[in-house]
């Protein structure tokens, strides 16, 4: 319920309080697996909702991540390994760090194949790749990232299949980024409008945000002037979302 709340864009302000209550009762309960998963929703949660000044809380809950992901990997928990890298990557690209975000990905791509299956959430895993596979394409020109993006593509369009509501934006992000890669500036401004559209309609809004500053990215490269509109219509949703440090 808590990780569904999370990707679904529930407000983390709401969400923090819940995960606070929710957590205590687990350790009162002795439900220690749900608690560990709990915990890594509750240091993301912490680092969006922190203000920008408060970076000594930052710094404590990312040093708190990294104690816990240590003790997984001592104990060969692969399944957990994997969930603090999912939903670290996410903190990672939303907060600008995208070769932190990558080299986790690639991390837990490894111990993926020590599973039975892996843990997708709905699509959200792939997507923040696909995000963050682009992110590290526009930035250093480097084409080996094109493959990884075109598998996270492909990946998507079966989610789209499955399950359009949550994944329909999703899909249409990737390629508009995929698009603005190539210089196919006409089909990825169409396509960045296609998603922004979408994440409003379906009610993601953190993921309305994302594709408003990618959006304003892509136009600020190309000297569009519209890119302070969606800059300004992404500031004003992680606001609302609770994302107080991303804004």
């Amino acid at each position: 319920y808590l990780i569904t709340s999370f990707t679904s864009g529930r407000c983390l302000v709401e969400l923090g309080r819940e995960l606070d209550l929710f957590g205590k009762q687990m350790i009162e309960y002795n439900q220690l697996v749900p608690s560990k998963m709990t915990l890594v929703i509750r240091h993301l949660v912490s680092n969006l909702v922190s203000s920008k000044d408060s970076l000594s809380l930052i710094t404590d809950q990312r040093k708190g991540q990294e104690d816990v992901l240590e003790q997984a990997i001592k104990e060969n928990d692969y399944t957990f390994i994997c969930h603090i890298y999912i939903f670290g990557v996410i903190d990672a690209y939303i907060g600008g760090r995208y070769e932190l975000a990558a080299d986790m990905v690639i991390k837990r791509k490894e111990v993926e194949k020590k599973l039975s299956c892996r843990l997708l959430y709905y699509g959200l895993t792939d997507f923040f790749d696909g995000l963050t596979f682009l992110a590290m394409a526009h930035k250093t020109n480097d084409a080996k990232w094109g493959s990884f993006v075109s598998k996270a593509i492909e990946t998507m369009k079966g989610f789209v299949r499955n399950g359009s509501v949550n994944c329909d934006h999703k899909l249409l992000l990737l390629q508009a980024e995929a698009r603005s890669l190539l210089g196919d500036t006409e089909k990825a401004s169409s396509s960045y409008e296609l998603a922004i559209v979408a994440a409003e309609k379906h009610g993601f809004i953190h993921e309305h945000a994302i594709a408003n500053e990618r959006a304003g990215d892509f136009f600020l490269r190309n000297g569009d002037p519209r890119a302070s509109i969606y800059y300004g219509t992404a500031h004003a949703l992680y606001l609302k979302w609770g994302a107080q440090s991303k804004a």
